[in-house]
């Protein structure tokens, strides 16, 4: 089981009953995004599990929810442990970014963060990383 996991009440109506549930993966990926309008938000993804193709994966009951392929790419990583706190995954984003450049890697994406422990894990044995597509 990986974090985050979000708990809701839905007004969905459709019959839920028969779909099927996948256990969770890990890394979950966070990628900040921003809009034209510079308001931000975040995107949030899973790794499926090797026995599904995309379509063989269930569909989603809630519409804002996309199976999308990403093709295989390169990424810088940079790994830490402890809790990843926003102050604490930017500066390890900066040193990433700064390595890179240090290094003439070119950067094509923006950086996004990965989570790999439960929620109980303690901090000292968390895996945390964050990464960038680079060329």
């Amino acid at each position: 089981m990986t974090a985050p996991v979000v708990a809701r009440e839905s007004s969905i109506t459709s019959d839920i009953s028969n779909n099927e549930k996948i256990s969770m993966t890990s890394p979950v990926i966070a990628k900040k995004i921003s809009n034209d309008n510079n308001i931000e938000s975040r995107i949030i993804s899973f790794g499926m599990p090797h026995t599904y193709t995309l379509e063989s994966l269930p569909v989603p009951i809630d519409a804002r929810v996309k199976l999308v392929e990403i093709p295989e790419s390169k990424f810088a990583v940079k790994r830490f442990s402890w809790l990843a706190t926003e102050k604490r995954v930017s500066r390890f984003e900066k040193k990433l970014i700064e390595q890179l450049k240090n290094d003439d890697i070119e950067i094509l994406d923006t950086v996004a963060y990965a989570g790999y422990n439960a929620p109980w894990t303690p901090p000292w044995m968390r895996r945390q990383e964050v990464l960038v597509k680079v060329k």
